[in-house]
């Protein structure tokens, strides 16, 4: 039997004879004219076509983007390499070595700095400018972090290297620092002396409030010694609790010297000042001063975004009748997700805060300047003047930028004024009454102290001056050389990731001071910017209470939502390892804020079923009002693993006040079982006032302050201080 073979086109067949055999009007049509397109389906066709068109060639043939468009999409911590060949200097370089380096540009001198808050970084600028400037020294600066240090026994004879460092925390190198300790301790244990090629001179930065004042400086310059280096000059220190540049101007004065006459130099006549041009860009360049504007120097760690989810306020009274500082806490918690964001991070953690101006602060300066909104937001890339001043030191912001972005975000506006700053605007005075005036602040102490005690910005000095005169450009120009950077404030982690490790809390102290002279108040500007936020966040609004305007969406609206900038730093301030150990919290005002989490993370332990140990907690506030977290430390003490033990310094006890050292001492028993017999640890976090009066208390009643260094060497006894 044949098979039956299907063909496509019987089924085709059949259709047409279907159709055909329908009665009514389709009978006499022709199966193809069923598929005859009508005008509106043609419409549509043409339409989709064109659609298709547009969308192919959109960014080929129309809606070009601009140069830098893609800027748009690239985040601020990623954004270093756009600015290599754009003015950023010092020339770009794949080395690390530092012979290398020196060559390459020409040095004999290298200036390194470690730095944490900015100013050792901006002392080392300031004396390589100096060193070029005022001696045509061949002097370069650079970041520790950018070298490896293999070559540094090995630079060519004639070679000179200097160090500007800080002490940070408990006696430990900056962030940046910590390659060139931890190569020192490689070295230290040498015996054949690795360095004896090595001439240095060094200056160190501390505070004296501090029990390991400059700390790391003596450790570098005891290492090197020992490791065969050689100094050439005396070592400088500075104390920064005295509020004072004197110990570094003279010792920079000196050491200019020192090397002058090593290198054979003549001082130029009259001071010079590093000026940069700002050169107007069109507007082709206007989105790479979008990237400039919250772009931060390379030692800086990452930029992230967290969102203010819940802010309130714990205490503080908004009355301002009172001639006294007026104090508010604020608790604020930040989601730490945001898209695919996640910022992670640990009990016992820092928290970075970055800070922008003011607008009022903004405006004013600007109008000493005589510019106008367009001058403001005009795209501009800054070149210094001196060819040999680019070769050795960074153009001191990102660039090209905006003079708003600079006044807005980079640059510390509303921070003291140093006498350099001063020394510069009496320079570029715009006449000879504001030029005397200057003068007589420069160079009159009492003066110098009224501009400390007033706490005068820039922006108000200049105008005082000035007195409606116009400065000229150039004062701003070299004014960038000098003015520190806005740099982030820390705070402590009041949270623990073991409740929402998506969020993290923190505890900012508000400190309005009167100024009855300028009939105004000074706030800090990071907590100022955090309550603003708070007013906003809360929609406060208090007609008895001046409000500091800021724009709080930032650059762009970026900002907008109640986002900040903001990234976590490592801490080894940390709860014990073993949950089971007991421990001491001692702390006063803010300084509360991590043991918050420490309680937190205990208590979530309990909950789930962890054995933990249990906590004593002595706090310190002025009143009862500013006991903070009184919730979380009751629901602690029901369960029954935190005992409390409160003073309040309003209160005074036999006519005196009473501070959290002495409760310490009125619990001694508790405290010496717990340490000696229990093998506890003790965590103090506060002013470093606070905390060297606890240590004193402590040394008392464990019997020698030989007691103290135990606890600290064994890690049992760790503190979180600030001056």
């Amino acid at each position: 039997m044949r098979p039956t073979i299907f063909h496509p086109l019987h089924l085709f067949d059949d259709t047409v004879s279907s159709i055909n055999s329908q009665h009514g009007p389709w009978r006499s049509m022709n199966f193809f004219n069923n598929f005859a397109p009508e005008l509106d389906d043609l419409l549509l066709v043409s339409l989709l076509a064109i659609l298709v068109f547009l969308w192919t060639s959109h960014g080929i043939l129309w809606s070009k983007p601009q140069k830098g468009h893609q800027l748009y999409f690239i985040s601020p911590q990623l954004q270093e390499p756009i600015f290599k060949n754009i003015g950023r200097g010092p020339r770009q370089s794949n080395t690390r070595q530092i012979n290398d380096r020196m060559t390459e540009l020409r040095k004999a001198i290298i200036v390194f700095w470690g730095s944490q808050s900015g100013t050792a970084e901006r002392l080392a600028n300031s004396f390589v400018r100096e060193c070029i400037t005022r001696f045509n020294l061949p002097a370069m600066a650079a970041n520790l972090d950018l070298y490896d240090y293999d070559q540094l026994g090995e630079l060519s004879e004639g070679r000179l290297v200097g160090f500007v460092l800080a002490t940070y925390g408990e006696g430990n190198p900056t962030d940046n620092a910590t390659g060139l300790y931890e190569y020192l301790c490689r070295i230290e244990k040498s015996r054949d002396r690795p360095l004896s090629r090595l001439r240095y001179f060094c200056f160190g930065l501390g505070n004296s409030k501090y029990q390991f004042y400059n700390s790391f400086v003596g450790y570098v310059d005891e290492t090197l010694t020992l490791s065969g280096a050689q100094r050439i000059a005396p070592i400088g220190k500075i104390d920064e609790a005295q509020g004072s540049d004197e110990a570094w101007l003279s010792w920079k004065d000196e050491m200019l010297k020192r090397l002058a006459e090593r290198f054979g130099s003549q001082e130029n006549v009259g001071k010079q000042w590093p000026v940069f041009d700002m050169v107007n860009l069109d507007n082709g360049m206007t989105l790479l001063s979008h990237a400039a504007e919250t772009s931060t120097t390379t030692n800086t760690n990452q930029q992230q975004f967290v969102r203010v989810s819940r802010s309130l306020q714990l205490s503080g009274s908004v009355s301002k009748n009172s001639r006294h500082s007026l104090r508010t806490y604020l608790h604020i918690e930040f989601d730490t997700k945001i898209g695919s964001q996640v910022i992670q991070y640990e009990t016992g953690d820092h928290v970075a805060i970055w800070p922008i101006n003011p607008n009022d602060e903004v405006s004013l300066i600007a109008t000493q300047f005589g510019w106008d909104k367009k001058t403001l937001k005009a795209t501009i890339d800054i070149k210094p003047r001196d060819s040999t001043i680019h070769e050795s030191v960074a153009v001191p912001v990102p660039t090209p930028t905006t003079r708003e972005a600079l006044l807005q975000y980079q640059l510390d506006i509303r921070g003291p004024i140093s006498p350099e700053i001063l020394e510069l605007l009496a320079s570029y005075s715009p006449n000879a009454a504001a030029k005397e005036y200057l003068d007589r602040c420069r160079l009159d102490p009492k003066s110098r102290s009224d501009i400390s005690n007033q706490h005068l910005t820039c922006g108000q000095l200049m105008k005082q001056a000035a007195d409606g005169a116009v400065w000229p450009e150039d004062a701003f120009s070299a004014l960038l050389s000098i003015m520190p950077k806005l740099r982030p404030r820390y705070f402590s982690v009041a949270s623990s990731p073991l409740v929402d490790p998506y969020s993290f809390a923190i505890t900012a102290g508000l400190v309005e001071t009167p100024i009855p002279q300028a009939d105004r108040w000074f706030v800090g500007l990071t907590t100022g910017y955090l309550h603003s936020l708070h007013m906003k966040k809360n929609q406060i609004k208090e007609n008895n209470r001046r409000q500091i305007p800021y724009n709080l969406d930032g650059p762009r609206s970026i900002l907008s939502g109640y986002k900040v900038f903001a990234h976590v730093r490592k801490s080894k301030f940390k709860p014990p390892v073993n949950n089971e150990k007991r421990i001491i919290m001692i702390a006063a005002g803010s300084g509360i804020a991590p043991f918050r989490g420490f309680v937190q993370e205990r208590m979530a332990l309990s909950r789930r079923g962890d054995s933990v140990g249990k906590m004593i907690l002595f706090y310190g506030s002025r009143s009862e009002e500013d006991c903070l977290y009184t919730d979380v430390w009751s629901e602690a003490e029901a369960m029954g693993i935190l005992e409390t033990h409160f003073v309040f310094s309003a209160q005074l006890v036999n006519g005196k006040k009473f501070y959290v050292q002495h409760k310490l001492l009125e619990h001694s028993e508790t405290t010496k079982r717990l340490v000696q017999d229990d093998g506890g640890s003790v965590y103090i976090c506060g002013s470093a006032n606070m905390a060297n009066a606890v240590k004193t208390s402590l040394g008392m009643l464990l019997g020698s302050n030989e007691a103290i260094q135990q606890l600290r060497k064994s890690r049992r006894l760790q503190e979180d201080v600030w001056a």
